[in-house]
């Protein structure tokens, strides 16, 4: 993402899937949740969860 984001232009969008928490992460093999949270903060974005009670899913968008 880092990298990435200086590559979309101005006004662009970068989405990521599956930015709610959910049961997989505790096996190690789903951590975007965990990425979302460190990142989303400085910026404009959007979240898409249909019900904060859900496991997992979620989609997010940050606005360049």
């Amino acid at each position: 993402f880092v990298r990435y984001k200086n590559m979309v232009g101005k006004g662009g969008m970068i989405a990521f899937h599956d930015i709610h928490p959910c049961f997989l992460r505790d096996m190690g093999n789903i951590q975007v949740d965990l990425f979302w949270e460190e990142i989303k903060h400085g910026y404009l974005r959007k979240e898409f969860i249909a019900d904060k009670n859900q496991d997992g899913w979620g989609i997010g968008v940050i606005y360049v």
